[in-house]
């Protein structure tokens, strides 16, 4: 009687280890693009739409000249319409006509809504779940942040106020966006 008890206690312990050890093979399901789209934010990104500029730009600055932030990049591009700031992470960009409306554009060339640079556009299908998405190829209206030319195509889930977009090149992610539908 005490070895079939033995032998009991042991299969279930055995079956809660290896219960610990397996895996969750389904696919990041919870990414919940709207939610971050009404709040016009990359949840990896400190900043926001909107963000005030001079806000931004003081504290861009101000990190980059620290001794934290000492590698980090720190650059303002003006263009005829819009200008971009840079962080190396992050582009922000705002409308030069609009400038007190604050930021109205953010790309990320890093982690972001959870998925990492290089993640494979079916991965990033599967994750959004479903959300509505449309596909296109990328042009110089889409992806005119990227930093040359590149064949691809880009996924766009639009939202009442805001756009969440993801880009691929060769089916691998390089670059995310965030941006104000008005």
């Amino acid at each position: 009687m005490k070895r079939a008890f033995c032998i009991i206690i042991s299969l279930l312990m055995l079956m809660a280890f290896s219960a610990c050890n397996e895996e969750d093979t389904t696919s990041e399901s919870s990414v919940d693009l709207e939610y971050y789209a009404n709040l016009g934010q990359i949840p990896e990104c400190k900043y926001l739409l909107g963000t005030d500029v001079e806000t931004l730009t003081q504290e861009l600055s101000e990190y980059a000249e620290s001794e934290e932030g000492a590698e980090s990049l720190y650059d303002v591009t003006e263009g005829e319409e819009t200008v971009c700031i840079t962080n190396g992470i992050y582009n922000f960009y705002y409308d030069k006509d609009s400038k007190e409306e604050g930021i109205n554009y953010i790309v990320s060339f890093e982690k972001a809504y959870s998925f990492n640079i290089g993640e494979v556009i079916v991965s990033v299908k599967d994750a959004i779940g479903s959300t509505k998405y449309t596909e296109e190829e990328i042009n110089d209206e889409n992806a005119f942040f990227l930093f040359a030319p590149v064949e691809g195509s880009v996924l766009k889930c639009e939202f009442e106020n805001n756009t969440i977009m993801f880009v691929f090149e060769n089916n691998a992610l390089c670059a995310t966006a965030i941006y104000s539908n008005t």
